[in-house]
């Protein structure tokens, strides 16, 4: 449910989102299977990926901004330090994974158009830190007590909460020697595929928007940013929210009018398999094997932020 700035673009520094495919005035879904895609470049072994696991209870959104926003910092000190010969001695921070479950909160990106809030809400108030959004600024409260926030990112309005499977990528392209954004954007809408084929629910790629459908409705929405070929941002599945959030009385999903969100719980309900819907616990541990599949990644599970940098490699 995130827009995306132009892949070609290969500035040094940036932090953008894909713009949606081309063919933007027809709907082409096309079935995808739970088999590698022959056409897809392939990706070679990469280093270790720490995974931080926070799913299982509620992370505040504003504390896992910040989060990632650290991760983000070391990343590209690290890289400075590297360019002006003074990182001697230090190690460089691993690649990671956060998989997390957010309070309730709609975000703006920073193009967003606030008519896709559709609730009564004096998003000026959000104006306060400066043109740049930052996680410090207060947020300001929907009717039905969500936050609002205007994020650091591309696209329009959409809503996190409970029961929604957020993972956030932090990886090194140039390190993995993959400074390709359209293949790393394919790559992650190719994770939440498998996994959502792990349960007999096929997942779609819709040619026109980015993301993963299910029946033509969007069941996991998918955005990436980048700073120096380091990635931020990343995918969110339903898995069984309070689908009243997205209602078009609230809010219009990612600007696209007229088209349905759905979760993998109303998938698994249609076809009379509601109780096979997993926990999101679950349902990560199975995103983390399908990330391992596709990004022919290691992984070393992490208990919290100080250990994400034990024992790197220099």
């Amino acid at each position: 449910m995130w827009r995306h700035a132009n892949a070609a673009a290969r500035s040094a520094s940036f932090s953008a989102w894909l713009s949606p495919r081309p063919h933007p005035r027809r709907l082409l879904i096309s079935k995808i299977s739970n088999l590698p895609d022959p056409t897809l470049p392939q990706t070679d072994i990469s280093p270790a990926v720490r995974i931080l696991d926070l799913s299982e209870g509620l992370t505040p959104y504003v504390k896992g901004w910040k989060l990632q926003r650290r991760l983000l910092e070391n990343r590209l000190d690290f890289k400075r330090r590297s360019r002006d010969g003074t990182a001697a001695g230090l190690s460089e921070p691993p690649d990671v994974l956060l998989l997390m479950q957010h309070d309730h909160v709609y975000t703006l990106g920073r193009g967003a158009d606030e008519n896709h809030i559709k609730f009564p809400c004096d998003l000026s108030l959000l104006a306060r830190g400066g043109r740049t959004p930052h996680p410090d600024v207060p947020p300001v409260l929907a009717p039905n007590g969500a936050e609002v926030r205007r994020v650091d990112r591309g696209g329009e309005v959409t809503y996190h909460g409970p029961g929604q499977l957020v993972a956030y990528p932090l990886l090194d392209l140039c390190r993995r020697d993959q400074k390709d954004l359209r293949r790393y954007l394919t790559n992650v809408e190719e994770v939440v595929i498998r996994t959502l084929a792990r349960y007999g629910v096929e997942g779609l790629r819709d040619d026109a928007n980015t993301g993963v459908w299910a029946r033509e409705a969007k069941i996991a929405a998918v955005g990436v940013g980048a700073a120096r070929w380091v990635t931020t941002h990343g995918l969110a599945v339903n898995v069984a929210p309070d689908m009243d959030f997205f209602d078009g009385s609230n809010i219009t999903p990612c600007g696209l009018d007229g088209k349905r969100v759905t979760s993998l719980r109303a998938e698994l309900s249609a076809a009379g398999r509601e109780a096979e819907c997993p926990c999101l616990q679950e349902l990560g541990a199975v995103l983390v094997e399908e990330f391992v599949d596709v990004f022919g990644a290691e992984v070393v599970r992490t208990k919290n932020e100080e250990e994400i940098y034990a024992n790197c490699a220099a």
